[in-house]
């Protein structure tokens, strides 16, 4: 019995391309702003940096606890499904860690992402009286991340063709989805009207390209949460929809939000000036 699933050694090739590309953006963005502090640059700029920085933790974790997870299981390993916190195998457990960490990396992007589009529609004082200096909204954030992240695990299939290894996809998993698609579509929403607030002089052109690709940008991380809801709905009650092979659904699922940090990193535009204002100065 294969104790690494031979679809999980495959994944790590997309895993790895959009680990590295969120990485390489990473350091193209941050260069922009190269010798100024961090308190001091826009909170947008900083909350982009954040959220993508969250994400490169989540999507690199997720390398290792999807080929580690059955590592402590062998050929005497009953067959059944295990999952969680389960002691009996060590790998299981410490996969189930790296999974909170790496779930509290993709919660954290989303939250950067609302508070980089409603600094990009108001200013930085509203943005520290809504989000960062307001004690009341950073408890509810930090509430729903810690009960969102205790509800998910990792589990591990034994059967006679080996393991297979998954995230618990159910009513929890659903929720946890859906909320994070919901705050991808507010933010894409804030953006949509930075954009309706600027004016359609030629100035201020440079700024709604930049506000379109931020836009996208975020609009591509939703559609990628959308596409696994979907895709693990249809795993449940209709696999027989499933006509093409299977590497060719998670691959293309990597491939949304691989496209995500590109569109970002369009928004802030080439030059050390990550953006104009609205007035295009």
């Amino acid at each position: 019995m294969s104790l690494i699933s031979s679809l999980q050694l495959t994944l790590i090739i997309p895993k790895l391309i959009e680990t590295a590309l969120f990485v390489i953006n990473i350091l193209l963005i941050n260069k922009k702003n190269k010798g100024i502090a961090w308190k001091n640059r826009p909170q947008f700029h900083k909350s982009f940096l954040l959220g993508m920085m969250a994400w490169t933790i989540y999507i690199f974790l997720d390398i290792f606890i999807y080929t580690c997870a059955g590592l402590s299981m062998d050929e005497t390993t009953p067959f059944g499904t295990y999952q969680g916190y389960n002691s009996t195998f060590p790998s299981l457990f410490a996969v189930n860690i790296l999974r909170d960490i790496g779930f509290v990396g993709s919660l954290i992007m989303s939250w950067s992402y609302l508070i980089a589009a409603f600094a990009l529609l108001y200013d930085e004082e509203k943005v520290k009286s809504v989000f960062t200096n307001n004690k009341i909204t950073l408890s509810i954030m930090i509430t729903i991340t810690i009960i969102i992240t205790a509800g998910d695990f990792i589990q591990v299939s034994v059967s006679e063709a080996g393991i297979s290894v998954s995230g618990i996809f159910n009513g929890f998993a659903g929720f946890s989805i859906g909320l994070n698609v919901i705050i991808y579509i507010i933010s894409a929403l804030m953006l949509f009207r930075t954009l309706s607030t600027v004016s359609s002089d030629d100035p201020s052109k440079y700024f709604k390209r930049r506000i379109r690709f931020f836009m996208w940008g975020v609009i591509f991380m939703g559609f990628g949460h959308i596409y696994w809801l979907i895709l693990g709905l249809i795993s449940i009650f209709s696999p027989s929809l499933l006509t093409l092979p299977i590497l060719f659904y998670y691959f293309l699922g990597h491939s949304l939000w691989t496209i995500s940090p590109v569109l970002i990193y369009l928004g802030f535009g080439k030059g050390k000036k990550t953006i104009v204002d609205k007035e295009g100065n």
